[in-house]
């Protein structure tokens, strides 16, 4: 990737897929919340398929989730620094974009979110109980854009 233009259509995808997995972490906890478990009172067998299908949904959209944001703020570094995504990843680029930046103080923010939501993700699928509100604010602030 030489070009911004090249920059610019990677970090569409990128972040195409981190909204994504994040609104896919928020929706599973709407559908055990709201749909699963009331509809698995009823009928057994929804509740057993749910069980099985829960866990995939979740992690997979964690991964995504830090797979798609690792790669979103190399390619703003890449972009901030005018060089090939290859070459601005040194430690002194990132550093840079990590502590002298708005785009890397929220990052921060956003790394506390995705901990947070991956420990809740952890706990929910070995307790199913309802603690995952920290995946919720997770999927609501990486919607939130900078404005500077």
């Amino acid at each position: 990737m030489n070009t911004w233009a090249d920059v610019s259509a990677s970090l569409l995808l990128t972040r195409a897929v981190q909204f994504s997995a994040c609104l896919l972490l928020l929706n599973v906890w709407i559908f055990d919340r709201l749909i699963a478990r009331p509809a698995g009172r009823i009928w057994g067998r929804i509740d057993d398929i749910w069980k099985s299908l829960l866990p995939v949904l979740a992690w997979t959209s964690v991964i995504a989730a830090l797979i798609s944001g690792v790669l979103w703020f190399l390619l703003v570094a890449s972009g901030m620094s005018g060089l090939p995504l290859g070459q601005a990843i040194q430690p002194a680029i990132l550093g840079a974009v990590w502590t002298a930046t708005v785009f890397g103080g929220i990052w921060k923010l956003r790394v506390i979110f995705w901990i947070g939501a991956t420990i809740s993700a952890a706990i929910a699928l070995k307790w199913r109980r309802a603690v995952w509100i920290a995946a919720s604010f997770d999927a609501l602030f990486r919607s939130v854009e900078p404005t500077s």
